[in-house]
């Protein structure tokens, strides 16, 4: 049970952080330079089509409470609950997208240590490799997207901590 409930609380997290964080808007900004990336699906199950939310929902840490009131849901999903729910995600995602080992490590091995290990949200990128015809990667084309990838990155993120004070970390998936 309480893994369907850290999987709902993790779905109705990301879709208010990418309403806060206007995620689709840089979602979209990518999408509109088509001769640097491609997107690696069509779309993701959150509606965008290079994003998606890494850190894990530990749903343990809510109070009796708020988790009775997701279990309730997960055991009869009913319509008229769910703003309570998002209610309860607003007011509680930094505790329990808090992160632990998984989320520190991956931190640690893509953020090179600028951002508090215990409260960044993470946003992982995903966009198609090139390849030549016989299969070798193709580096040049891929530094050209690291360049704007990080770039765009570094002012992202800074924008979003300057609107609501989260700290976010956007990292390229490889």
């Amino acid at each position: 049970m309480d893994n369907k409930c850290s999987l709902l609380y993790k779905q109705l997290a990301e879709q208010i952080l990418i309403e806060k964080y206007a995620l689709k808007r840089l979602d979209e900004r990518f999408s509109e330079e088509k001769n640097i990336f491609t997107p690696d699906t069509e779309e993701k199950s959150n509606g965008l089509k290079y994003f998606t939310m890494f850190n894990n929902a530990y749903v343990e840490r809510l109070s009796e409470e708020d988790l009775s009131a997701f279990k309730d849901f997960v055991g009869n999903p009913e319509n008229e609950k769910l703003g309570e729910l998002l209610k309860i995600v607003a007011a509680t995602y930094h505790i329990v997208l808090g992160n632990c080992i998984r989320e520190e490590f991956f931190l640690s091995m893509n953020g090179g240590g600028n951002y508090p290990l215990n409260s960044t949200i993470i946003f992982e990128f995903a966009d198609k490799r090139e390849f030549d015809e016989n299969g070798n990667y193709i580096q040049p084309s891929e530094e050209k997207k690291n360049r704007v990838f990080f770039n765009v990155k570094k002012q992202y993120e800074k924008m979003v901590f300057d609107k609501t004070g989260d700290n976010v970390c956007i990292v390229r998936a490889y």
